[in-house]
């Protein structure tokens, strides 16, 4: 039996898993925060998002709806209405030429297999995906396990949400990279299939691979992310961040996006609305425009 998926392409960071619920938030409220400095015209704004979660959520956040309404400009990981094309779903899947099965022994393999059976309750025979497009897929089914309602809901992802919104509010709705580069690093074009093989059996063979213990971490940082508990989310992103993946998909992005956007933010009020991960840390983005030697306050109920 063949693996196909149809699964439509979001990107997958630790962080950006979580679903949230709409509810007020505490004074230390600590996910949405207010750039200011000396060469800004007018205050600009960071909102750390979770990709899966809907953009009513932002409704409850305080001061949101206000930022968005005196902002320009707005800039997420990549726009939506870019034009340029986008990769199929072909790049989850082998190249021409080659097996899945030739990148394992066969006692490798039946690990594999165990994992793919664990996860979708399937004992698959036959895999078309790549080693990563295979860990994408997986990922995506423990997601909807872990919060179905969200994939049964008809509304878009926030960051979706949020351009749309935006744009039928007259405002500049910019990318800081592509779609077509975002999925280039989720599906781990730049790395070779044997190492893609080793890292998915490496996850086939680990206690992160069993559904329950994905469910309690994710159930954790939901959590941390209803409260916006920014340090209990630094602390899991200083684990993901230490990985070379955690490192190309967060450290190395943040650094690339910085002088875009402090150009941004100098030359008009701004809004920037990506993955929470990425604010967090020594190399996150709130501690990056610091030390460029901007003002961040996070915004909360009390001033």
């Amino acid at each position: 039996m063949k693996i196909v998926s149809t699964v439509t392409m979001r990107r997958k960071t630790l962080l950006t898993l979580i679903s949230a619920l709409a509810l007020s938030f505490p004074a230390k409220a600590q996910l949405f925060w207010q750039i200011s400095g000396k060469d800004m015209p007018d205050p600009s704004y960071l909102l750390g998002s979770f990709h899966l979660e809907r953009d009513t959520f932002c409704d409850s956040i305080v001061g949101f709806n206000e930022a968005l309404q005196n902002v320009k400009q707005t800039y997420f990981e990549y726009s939506i209405f870019d034009e340029t094309s986008h990769q199929s779903n072909q790049i989850m899947m082998m190249p021409e030429g080659r097996t899945f099965e030739s990148l394992f022994s066969e006692e490798e393999l039946s690990d594999v297999l165990d994992l793919v059976a664990k996860i979708t309750g399937i004992r698959y025979s036959k895999v078309q995906f790549s080693p990563q497009g295979l860990s994408q897929f997986l990922s995506q089914e423990l997601m909807r396990k872990t919060f179905p309602e969200l994939f049964q809901s008809d509304e878009e992802p926030m960051d979706f949400g949020l351009q749309r919104r935006a744009k039928s509010m007259g405002k500049l709705v910019f990318g800081l990279e592509t779609l077509d580069y975002q999925l280039s690093l989720i599906y781990g074009q730049k790395h070779s299939l044997e190492e893609q093989a080793k890292n998915l059996l490496e996850w086939a063979r680990s206690p992160e691979s069993d559904p329950e213990v994905f469910k309690s971490k994710m159930t954790a940082l939901h959590q941390a992310y209803q409260l916006q508990d920014f340090q209990a989310i630094e602390k899991e992103m200083a684990a993901v961040s230490s990985t070379p993946a955690g490192r190309e998909l967060v450290l190395d992005r943040n650094q690339t996006w910085m002088p875009v956007l402090c150009n941004a933010i100098r030359s008009n009020p701004t809004l920037i609305v990506v993955g929470a991960g990425h604010l967090t840390g020594e190399k996150g983005l709130v501690s990056l425009l610091r030390k460029q030697g901007f003002t961040l306050l996070p915004i909360s109920k009390t001033p």
